[in-house]
């Protein structure tokens, strides 16, 4: 049995679905900026299908961006519960933990994720952007060093270059005697 129907889910889309017109109305509005209309949209794909995993997630990214962190982090706890093998959740619920000054919670929900996907850049990229602003500076650096080696094991080399520049000005500027290589 998939986890999801342990905890009681039921898929997201089917054809002709209502629930599904509901969600992509609801993702037109979020896409637009109206959170507002997407936070409706979502709530009423969650009326008719309670563990509907996208709306859950989707409206817990809404309220983070509308400011209402509290809310998010219930959400996405919920959507976890749904699928508490979903990274995208797992790292969103990072950066709504940071929102809410609670930088050791997201750094152990990072580090978890880590664990659990190593390749997964947002995680290492938002845990370096979080112990940079921690003043954390080497363990931001491997995290930034750990974002480049993952894109360009992907074959994103191009976008791991700015990263890799971040990482060479923080060693110099508060790591002079840093090495250059990092263990990944």
């Amino acid at each position: 049995m998939s986890q999801l129907r342990v905890f009681g889910a039921q898929p997201a889309f089917r054809r002709g679905d209502e629930v599904a017109d509901l969600f992509a109305q609801a993702t037109a509005h979020h896409r637009a900026g109206q959170f507002a209309k997407a936070q409706a949209g979502y709530k009423k794909v969650l009326k008719k299908r309670p563990n509907h995993f996208n709306a859950l997630q989707m409206l817990a990214v809404s309220e983070h961006q509308s400011g209402n962190f509290q809310s998010a982090e219930r959400l996405l706890r919920r959507a976890l519960l749904v699928d508490p093998q979903s990274a995208a959740a797992r790292c969103d619920l990072g950066v709504v933990l940071a929102a809410l000054q609670r930088p050791d919670e997201a750094l152990a929900c990072y580090d978890g994720l880590i664990a659990l996907k190593p390749d997964f850049v947002n995680a290492h990229l938002n845990r370096g952007n979080l112990l940079l602003r921690l003043k954390r500076f080497a363990e931001a650096v491997t995290s930034y060093d750990n974002v480049a080696y993952c894109l360009g094991a992907l074959g994103r080399a191009k976008e791991a270059l700015p990263l890799h520049e971040q990482s060479l000005a923080i060693r110099k500027e508060f790591l002079p005697d840093a090495p250059l290589v990092t263990k990944y």
